[in-house]
């Protein structure tokens, strides 16, 4: 039996449902010396991670950002604050559970479906922020920050469960773990914060009180 690709790893199943690594040409990886294996297998969850985190922490939010309101209005799906939240949050966890990984990463389609949806998601989300952030700000905080604490919540999972969740190295598990916990901050917190500065900002002007001309 051989791998699909010669330069890939695959993830497989044997005969009691266990995942297990096939090397280059198919041979399971105990024939294989441990050093050829790990420089194959040994980045293979962190580098999932950070495409993730690149799609739904960067690119999504930049792209919903640098569109025109009126551009957004028209092409956005208007399914509300709530209900953006909660479906990029369960296909979050739903996609990171070890049987929904392990099918993942049986072909080209479950993976590229498990990165369609997920970033599909995260649009749909900052979409939903930013329309909320001026009406309703106060909404467009807590669903910054209930995403940013169970994003953290997954990430803090994968770097201190003390086995592998899933068909890769503990030590690689928990790289990816801690790339999560490095993106919470640096997007939903920070978000946040930028958030509550601009609300902050338009209410003292509507007040009446508005910035020195050198701090504008």
């Amino acid at each position: 039996m051989r791998c699909s690709s010669p330069v890939s790893c695959q993830w497989r199943t044997n005969q009691t449902g266990l995942p297990f690594h096939f090397f280059t040409n198919g041979t399971p990886s105990g024939t294989k010396s441990e050093a050829k294996h790990s420089e194959c297998m040994g980045h293979m969850l962190s580098s999932h991670m950070a495409i993730h985190i690149a799609a739904m922490n960067g690119l999504a939010p930049l792209a919903v950002w640098l569109l025109p309101a009126r551009l957004r209005s028209r092409i956005s799906v208007p399914i509300g604050l709530f209900a953006a939240t909660v479906i990029q949050l369960a296909l979050l966890w739903g996609w990171h559970a070890p049987f929904a990984m392990q099918w993942a990463g049986t072909s080209s389609v479950p993976s590229a479906l498990m990165h369609l949806t997920l970033f599909l998601s995260a649009l749909a989300f900052w979409d939903a922020v930013f329309s909320d952030a001026r009406s309703r700000p106060w909404n467009a905080l807590l669903a910054l920050l209930v995403t940013g604490k169970l994003f953290c919540l997954l990430g803090v999972l994968l770097v201190f469960s003390p086995r592998a969740l899933y068909a890769a190295p503990l030590g690689d598990q928990q790289l990816a773990g801690l790339l999560m916990l490095i993106a919470c901050p640096a997007t939903y917190v920070l978000g946040s914060i930028i958030l509550v500065r601009d609300w902050y900002a338009r209410t003292e002007i509507a007040g009446g009180w508005h910035f020195p001309e050198g701090e504008r």
